[in-house]
């Protein structure tokens, strides 16, 4: 998980959600070490902080669900493809993540 969080440092040192927005994008960090940087524990938290066009930066780990996305054009990026799992409770027929059409210009 090392390596994870300090991918997601380095990136932090691109864009934070602390600077001024300008056009550029933010990088948001997920995760649940204890970390000295600013970062989200939960995924939704991030996804709620996110504007169109930020990076939500997922360290490896179980995160419960369900997520929903409501803003357009986010990324969203587990750091370990095969070590982060969004928990959708194993419900019938839900897989614990919902992206929701945004209208263009709005902000969620």
């Amino acid at each position: 998980m090392g390596g994870a969080v300090t991918l997601a440092a380095s990136l932090l040192a691109l864009a934070s959600p602390g600077a001024e927005r300008g056009s550029g994008c933010a990088a948001l960090v997920v995760t649940k070490a204890n970390v000295a940087y600013w970062h989200e524990r939960s995924i939704q938290a991030a996804v709620n902080e996110a504007t169109r066009c930020d990076w939500v930066l997922v360290a490896p780990g179980v995160y419960p669900g369900p997520l929903v996305i409501r803003t357009p054009d986010l990324h969203l990026r587990g750091l370990d493809r095969n070590k982060v799992v969004i928990d959708g409770r194993h419900r019938k027929g839900v897989n614990g993540i919902e992206g929701q059409r945004a209208m263009s210009g709005s902000r969620t």
